[in-house]
Formats: C-alpha cells, sequence, structure tokens
C-alpha cells in the first residue's frame, strides 16, 4: 500500500491573522485603509447584520472591490474590448 510522505511543519514565521494588531500591521503598509464596519464571521448574535456569519463582510467588500474596479478603469481610458484579454472568468 502506498505511504502518504512525511511533511515537516514549520515554526509560522509570522503573526496568525487571529491575533490582535496584524490588521494596524498590514494598514501602515498600505497608502489607503478602508475599514468594513460590519460582524465578524463567528459572530452569530444578529446584532450587526440578520445574516448568517460573514455575509455582510463578504458582500461589502464585494462591492468596493467592484467601485475600485469601476474606478481604476475609468481613469484608465481603456475599452471592454481593451481589457477582455486581461479579463479573468471565475464561473
Amino acid at each position: 500500500s502506498p505511504q502518504t510522505p512525511h511533511r515537516h511543519r514549520r515554526p509560522p514565521t509570522h503573526q496568525p491573522v487571529n491575533q490582535p494588531g496584524w490588521a494596524v500591521q498590514l494598514a501602515k503598509l498600505a497608502t489607503a485603509t478602508v475599514v468594513v464596519p460590519a460582524a465578524g464571521k463567528l459572530d452569530r448574535s444578529a446584532t450587526v447584520s440578520a445574516q448568517y456569519a460573514g455575509s455582510l463582510f463578504e458582500q461589502t467588500v464585494m462591492l468596493l472591490g467592484d467601485a475600485l474596479f469601476h474606478s481604476l478603469w475609468l481613469r484608465s481610458g481603456q475599452t471592454a474590448d481593451e481589457l477582455w484579454p486581461r479579463h479573468s472568468n471565475l464561473e
């Protein structure tokens, strides 16, 4: 029977994302930041949103990403046909 290769795990060289302060460190690298005040993935209290878990956050990030893309596209002056070769389709 085939054996599963043994993998050595290296100790993490960075601070885990769920630790306090990671967002502040990441924000210091950015020229602009956007704070999305939405319920966290594990918040099921329905105080921020009646939606399940992190759905409100995910939807907000999707809208912000789309708005950012549209703004950058308008600035570029390119047509949709010029952008098409670089289009990524996740369907």
